[in-house]
């Protein structure tokens, strides 16, 4: 009788692995055919049942419970190489479109991009995978060049003024979620500004020549700033030559380094690790470590005082000052390539991509660079014209330059002039203009102290003030001191 019953065992067994291979091909079948309605379905679903049903099956209900992890193994195990390729495809492609969905630098272009991959049915799953992995890579370089100049629509974009300092505007930086904004200013104050509210708030209120304030602000102009990665620091720098750390949650300060003997002109955070670096009008570089609040090295190379800084890459950054020349700094290897301008200053300095930047001059002149040649790859001379009554036969300083990173749009401003917008062409390595961004009376009145994109290229922001950040060479008093608020359309 045991052998009777172990028989009678075994072949239970057997029809449920004979079912088991029978049904995985139906259950293939039925999700090809998931399109053709519900109706369809319910009939595959039940026929492919009744089939089952049909088998000599002699197990009852909790055998069959027991052996559920076995039928999903057996399953897997009967698929061929390209429905289980097909199938780790889908669920990749399901994971990434769900990354994208969530990604903060996702634009238009990108969803083109992806309905173009998708819709090319006769494109493997495998491919689209791997071309948005490569993509999705590429980004994460540094590397992904996007085309964003021939989609900017100008006379569609729509302004928004903020005030509230005294005196002249001399820095400001976004916030990666673009909901605040930080300026800083000649009045020796630092305001945070809530973008979605419109509302205005003092971070810190520094007095001139006041040295013992209480609250460690500035007493003396504040010339430059900028944010760390983690939103969490604001570095801060002006003429009284002390570089401040300020918390950005509870607005206190939490560094304060001496060492540069003259104004700090600007100053930049790392991307890519807790390095902050600072240049000066006594020509030197610093660097500072954030994590552990301390000074790391003095770098000379400039002849001059130093003027713009901008952050390359991790551990490179470039500077420009009015000794004529760029420096990209190797800050690892102690070295430095000196990119010489013999004919026009470089007052402002902002890079395309890792391979080009450009600069601006106060003789009007805007100058395309490749960081493999040591000279000007390109040049556009009377870029802005000065348009008061006055000076209009003469040509306007390049106060500032602004690029929107790894695309080709490229804007630079002045004192009494326009915006400008350029295209950078790649292939033939030119600047092309346009349009600009005339103002209320054709122009903006005023100096134009520092323009820049948001990181999500939603919003352009501009300054306005009567003077220059460094000094007072030319006083224009516009009708307004605060900030330009831009709000870009596309195409």
């Amino acid at each position: 009788m045991e052998v009777e019953a172990l028989q009678k065992k075994r072949r239970g067994h057997s029809s449920r692995k004979m079912a088991t291979k029978k049904l995985a091909p139906a259950i293939e079948k039925s999700n090809r055919n998931a399109g053709k309605g519900s109706r369809d379905q319910k009939k595959i679903g039940f026929k492919k049942q009744n089939d089952l049903d049909g088998e000599e099956i002699t197990s009852n209900d909790s055998s069959i419970e027991e052996n559920k992890d076995d039928f999903f193994i057996e399953s897997e195990e009967d698929e061929n190489p390209d429905e289980k390729r097909t199938r780790i495809a889908k669920e990749l492609l399901s994971k990434i479109n769900n990354d994208v969905d969530h990604e903060e630098m996702k634009d238009e272009e990108e969803d083109e991009f992806l309905q173009g991959l998708k819709s090319q049915a006769d494109i493997e799953k495998d491919e689209i995978v791997a071309n948005l992995l490569k993509r999705r890579a590429i980004d994460a370089k540094g590397k992904l060049h996007r085309k964003l100049a021939d989609r900017l629509d100008i006379e569609k974009c729509s302004t928004v003024f903020i005030k509230g300092h005294k005196k002249a505007i001399t820095d400001f930086v976004f916030t990666k979620n673009e909901k605040k904004l930080y300026s800083v200013s000649k009045d020796c104050c630092i305001l945070e500004w809530d973008l979605e509210k419109g509302t205005k708030t003092i971070f810190n209120k520094g007095k001139k020549h006041e040295r013992d304030l209480k609250n460690g602000g500035h007493y003396d102009e504040i010339i430059c700033c900028d944010l760390s990665r983690d939103q969490k620091l604001l570095a801060t720098g002006g003429k009284d030559r002390i570089l401040r750390i300020w918390n950005t949650q509870t607005r206190e300060i939490v560094g304060k380094f001496k060492g540069h003997v003259d104004t700090i002109t600007s100053v930049k955070f790392d991307a890519m690790n807790d390095h902050l670096y600072t240049v000066s009008a006594d020509m030197t570089l610093k660097i500072w470590h954030m994590r552990e609040m301390c000074y790391i090295d003095t770098h000379n190379g400039h002849i001059g005082a130093a003027l713009d800084l901008q952050a390359y890459t991790a551990d490179r950054v470039v500077s420009c000052g009015d000794d004529r020349q760029v420096i990209f700094w190797k800050v690892i290897e102690d070295t430095q390539l000196l990119y010489k301008n013999t004919k026009n200053d470089t007052n402002c300095l902002a890079l395309i991509d890792d391979e080009h930047f450009v600069t601006g001059s106060i003789e009007s002149a805007i100058d395309l660079w490749s960081f493999k040649k040591k000279k000007p790859i390109a040049k556009l001379k009377e870029c802005h014209k000065n348009n008061t009554p006055k000076n209009k036969h003469e040509f306007a300083w390049i106060t500032t330059i602004a690029t929107v990173r790894n695309t080709d749009l490229v804007c630079s401003a002045g004192i009494d002039t326009s915006i400008n917008f350029y295209k950078f062409v790649r292939d033939d390595k030119t600047l092309d203009l346009i349009g600009s961004l005339p103002g209320d009376e054709g122009f903006i009145k005023g100096t134009i102290n520092t323009i820049k994109f948001s990181p999500k290229k939603s919003y352009m922001a501009y300054s306005v003030s009567s003077e220059q950040k460094l000094g007072r060479w030319f006083t224009s008093k516009p009708s307004k001191t605060g900030i330009h608020l831009v709000k870009l359309a596309y195409k």
